[in-house]
């Protein structure tokens, strides 16, 4: 049996987020894919990474931020 619950993927780079209320996690994770978001294993860390940060992620802002979210 799946719980379905408030899931809220968050951008590990900008910070904003992907809603999806009544959901299960396998769901939400579908919903973030289908609309650009990656999931990466990054240091041993698995990040999510909405779809504007990796058009970004080349620009030194995105790299810090990438760099910050992974040593947090």
């Amino acid at each position: 049996m799946s719980v379905t619950r408030e899931i809220t993927v968050i951008c590990d780079i900008c910070h904003s987020f992907c809603d999806s209320a009544g959901w299960t996690n396998a769901q939400a994770r579908k919903l973030a894919h289908d609309e650009g978001w990656r999931r990466r294993k990054i240091d041993g860390k698995w990040l999510d990474i909405c779809d504007a940060c990796q058009d970004q992620q080349n620009e030194v802002e995105c790299r810090d931020a990438l760099a910050q979210a992974v040593s947090a």
